[in-house]
């Protein structure tokens, strides 16, 4: 891996524009979704009447929608050796469906809009991330994704406060959110989904990656792309999957927070300053793995889960849930750039695409069964062992990653 050498301002500047663009409009794409879908339970619940269980049970299915076609879009655009299309296709649809939304007058229509948005989200991902590995220098690669990382989670954020403002403006505490209310806040997410498709149509190139000669081409269900993803990478995919089993969902941040009796009011902070911590550590963060290695700073981030989980663990005023929950940002920065970053390293052009699919499927299925598996020791046991668990597993994932970025010193290049 070429190192890099220059500063912060230096090494931004050597980031090709359309990777600049890319992560603007993802941007705005996050910060779209999150104006619409942070009120969205909210909105089925007291607009359309759908009861809770319910709900929890159809955001699972468009999940996993959004999942498997991570997958189907990676090995396409390898397959056609295309990017800008299916990415340009994702952010359409995603934006196209939540036009309908603010129409929509009962569950059918709602959720057939909804999963054409997480169809949408799907399609995007993998095509996404394979294109900043496209078109990254090899010395700003971990830059390049620090940065498209960042920016995502600082859409998320701006998006929050964007929510809470607008429910400020449009609602008093005698009538509370309406229809109406609803409407409006869709409507401005809608447009800046828009904006985000607008700014990938006229600004994304498509990269010029070399084919390796073929005798004869491939059927497109051969699964040959599968077949020919080096073992190396399964390996790297199989400690990954172990280290994602340590994340809880996010939200029991929040409900940690309750358990210590933060007022309601000031949980969502705990979520902003979350994504603040993730947008200001990613780029960073990646830029100094470009010159130092991906690895070091990789068990750094996982060091940083361990220390989250037993702030979190033990935290008996807000202060140490604030400290639980920076190194919990800290480590999703770091853990998912230098995962991500090696990843491009390591695979070649033609199935990079299939590698991210793969990649966004297993991290998908890990965090769903932590989910479960968190969920459900909180509520048999108390508060600490969720956490706990969650540090044991990091802690047992180091070892995983010890074998499968050291396997001995003639391969120690490949994972620098």
């Amino acid at each position: 891996m070429k190192k890099n050498r220059l500063g912060f301002a230096a090494t931004l500047s050597k980031i090709p524009f359309p990777i600049i663009a890319l992560s603007i409009a993802a941007m705005l794409l996050t910060m779209s979704s999150a104006i619409v879908f942070t009120l969205m339970p909210l909105y089925q619940k007291k607009v359309l009447g759908l009861e809770v269980g319910k709900i929890a049970i159809l955001e699972s299915i468009v999940e996993f929608v959004a999942l498997s076609f991570r997958v189907v879009s990676g090995y396409f655009s390898d397959f056609f050796m295309q990017r800008k299309p299916l990415i340009l296709l994702g952010f359409g649809l995603n934006s196209i469906a939540k036009i309908g939304l603010p129409f929509s007058t009962g569950v059918f229509f709602i959720y057939t809009f909804r999963v054409f948005e997480r169809f949408g989200n799907g399609i995007q991902a993998s095509p996404r991330d394979a294109y900043v590995g496209d078109v990254a220098p090899d010395d700003v690669k971990g830059a390049s994704y620090g940065l498209r990382q960042g920016l995502g989670k600082l859409g998320s954020t701006v998006g929050g406060i964007v929510v809470f403002i607008l429910t400020a403006y449009l609602t008093t505490e005698a009538v509370g959110l309406t229809g109406e209310t609803y409407y409006y806040i869709l409507m401005v997410g809608t447009g800046l989904s828009f904006v985000a498709t607008l700014i990938v149509a006229l600004f994304l190139k498509e990269p010029k990656v070399k084919q390796p000669a073929e005798k004869k081409r491939k059927s497109l269900f051969s699964m040959h792309k599968f077949k020919s993803l080096p073992i190396k990478f399964w390996h790297l995919m199989g400690a990954a999957f172990v280290f994602n089993l340590s994340h809880f969902n996010e939200s029991l941040l929040s409900l940690r927070g309750e358990a210590i009796n933060i007022p309601d009011k000031y949980l969502p902070l705990i979520m902003v300053f979350m994504n603040l911590v993730l947008f200001m550590v990613s780029y960073p963060i990646g830029q100094m793995s470009d010159r130092f290695g991906r690895r070091r700073f990789l068990f750094l981030g996982i060091v940083a889960v361990v220390v989250a989980d037993l702030f979190l663990a033990f935290a008996d005023a807000p202060k140490f849930i604030y400290a639980g929950v920076f190194f919990w940002g800290v480590q999703m920065a770091v853990t998912q750039a230098m995962i991500m970053t090696i990843i491009a390293d390591n695979v070649n052009a033609e199935l990079r695409g299939t590698a991210f699919g793969v990649y966004n499927l297993l991290m998908g299925l890990a965090y769903v069964a932590g989910g479960i598996t968190y969920g459900y020791l909180w509520d048999t046991f108390n508060v600490r062992v969720p956490f706990l668990t969650s540090a044991c597993v990091a802690v047992f994932s180091i070892a995983a990653f010890h074998v499968v970025l050291w396997p001995n010193e003639k391969e120690e290049e490949l994972y620098t």
